[in-house]
């Protein structure tokens, strides 16, 4: 009889444990964190500029990116530099 005892995994410490490893990596890609996450209570518009060709935030080429009301991300961009613009109403933010 196996007695051994499973350890059970959140996706929410999965999710953790992803974000940890993303951000090693992208530090040792010479990237510097500005803040791990936040929520916008009352949503946010964002104005993509890449500074070099083909960069994303959170995977969005140029031009605007809307997230609803109460989602929450962690703000990224990759393969390259960007300049994003953040529209938040009433300036409703909270970093998680």
């Amino acid at each position: 009889m196996n007695t051994a005892r499973k350890t059970s995994i959140s996706s929410t410490q999965k999710g953790q444990a992803a974000e940890n490893a993303a951000l090693i990596y992208l530090e040792q890609q010479g990237l510097r964190l500005v803040e791990r996450n936040f929520s916008t209570r009352l949503g946010e518009i964002d104005l993509i500029m890449p500074l070099t060709a083909g960069a994303t935030f959170d995977g969005h080429l140029a031009g605007w990116c809307v997230y609803e009301a109460g989602s929450a991300h962690s703000p990224t961009v990759n393969a390259g530099q960007a300049l994003v613009l953040y529209l938040l109403p009433q300036g409703a933010i909270q970093f998680t």
